[in-house]
C-alpha cells in the first residue's frame, strides 16, 4: 500500500521539476543567428550614418551600443555553431551561402567607421578613438570566432574554402584598426 502512493509521488515530483535536456544546435541555428548578425549590422551603419552627420557625445553611445549589439550577436552566433552537430552538405551549403552574403556588409560597415572617423575625432578632441579601436578589436576577435567555430562544423569541400573568407574578413578590420590606432 504504502509503495502505491510512494511511486505517484516521486513521479509527480520528478515531473513537476524544470526540463534541463540540452538542446542541440543545426545549421539552421547558426543560419538565423547570422541574420541577426546582418540585422545588427544594418542597424549599427544606419547609427554610424546618424552620428556622421551629428557627431556629438550622446550619438557616439548610440554608436557604442550598436556596436555592443553586434558583439552580442557574433557571441550568440559563435555560442550557436559550437553547441551545433557537424553539419551536412545541405547545411554546410546554406551557412556558406549566408556568410559570403554578410561579408560584403561587413566590409562596408568597416569602410563606414573609417569614414566617420573625422566625426570622431570631432568629439572630445579625438578621445573617442581609443574606444573605436578597442570595439574594432573585439570585434575582430569575435568574428574570428564564429568563423573558426563555423568551419569547425562545415563539411570539408567548404571548410577547405573557410580559411580564405576569415582571412579577408580579419583584414578588413585591420585596416579600420589602423584607421583609429
Amino acid at each position: 500500500m504504502k509503495f502505491s502512493f510512494v511511486l505517484p509521488a516521486l513521479l509527480a515530483t520528478a515531473l513537476a521539476g524544470p526540463l534541463t535536456a540540452h538542446t542541440k544546435r543545426d545549421a539552421a541555428a547558426v543560419s538565423a543567428a547570422i541574420g541577426t548578425i546582418e540585422t545588427r549590422l544594418t542597424t549599427f551603419n544606419n547609427t554610424l550614418n546618424t552620428f556622421g552627420a551629428s557627431p556629438s557625445l550622446l550619438n557616439a553611445l548610440s554608436v557604442q551600443t550598436a556596436s555592443n549589439n553586434v558583439q552580442t550577436a557574433l557571441t550568440d552566433a559563435t555560442a550557436a555553431a559550437n553547441s551545433s552537430a557537424p553539419f551536412d552538405d545541405a547545411g554546410s551549403a546554406q551557412v556558406a551561402q549566408d556568410i559570403l552574403e554578410l561579408q560584403p556588409q561587413i566590409n562596408s560597415v568597416l569602410d563606414n567607421v573609417v569614414a566617420k572617423k573625422p566625426a570622431f575625432d570631432s568629439v572630445q578632441n579625438g578621445a573617442l578613438n581609443g574606444l573605436v579601436s578597442q570595439s574594432l578589436q573585439d570585434q575582430k576577435s569575435g568574428a574570428a570566432a564564429f568563423g573558426d567555430a563555423v568551419t569547425a562544423k562545415l563539411t570539408p569541400t567548404y571548410a577547405a574554402q573557410a580559411p580564405a573568407i576569415n582571412q579577408a574578413i580579419q583584414a578588413k578590420f585591420d585596416e579600420a584598426i589602423a584607421a583609429y590606432s
